[in-house]
């Protein structure tokens, strides 16, 4: 495996403006044009999946996350068991919140429970049929090191 796993190959050329990503759905490349998201899947992939045709309409749906929100319980009293969890409300937050909020509590984990404890993945990680190598360690559990 690559040491540039998350870049693309050296030599690539992008110079039409699509960029590769993957998903749980597959490899593709998309670009930002006039007439929004255009994707096209991997042309190395035998079977790609049609569900990547959708994310274009995706991308603005109205079932779409505006921006992040996190349950009012943990705002108001931290981790740990709540019983309004499952039925309490979600608060709004801007993005730069949630990223505080979020590095407090990646350090909290590592600094209580260890690397080990902080999940990187995804649950349906493994349903994808490109099967990637799934490291050991979590990437996020690089946050951890002093």
């Amino acid at each position: 495996m690559s040491d540039t796993i998350g870049y693309p190959e050296p030599g690539l050329d992008l110079s039409d403006g699509f960029k590769p990503h993957t998903s749980h759905w597959g490899v593709f490349s998309a670009r930002l044009g006039e007439a929004g998201l255009e994707v096209r899947p991997y042309a190395g992939d035998p079977d790609p999946n049609g569900i990547i045709g959708n994310f274009p309409a995706a991308l603005r749906h109205s079932a779409r996350i505006g921006q992040p929100a996190i349950r009012r319980g943990w705002l108001e009293r931290g981790p740990g068991p709540d019983d309004r969890r499952g039925r309490d409300e979600f608060v709004s937050v801007s993005w730069e919140r949630a990223l505080d909020l979020l590095a407090g509590e990646l350090t909290r984990v590592c600094d209580t429970r260890g690397p080990g404890a902080v999940f990187g993945g995804s649950y349906g990680w493994f349903t994808h049929r490109a099967r990637f190598i799934v490291s050991s360690t979590s990437p996020w559990a690089a946050m951890c090191v002093p």
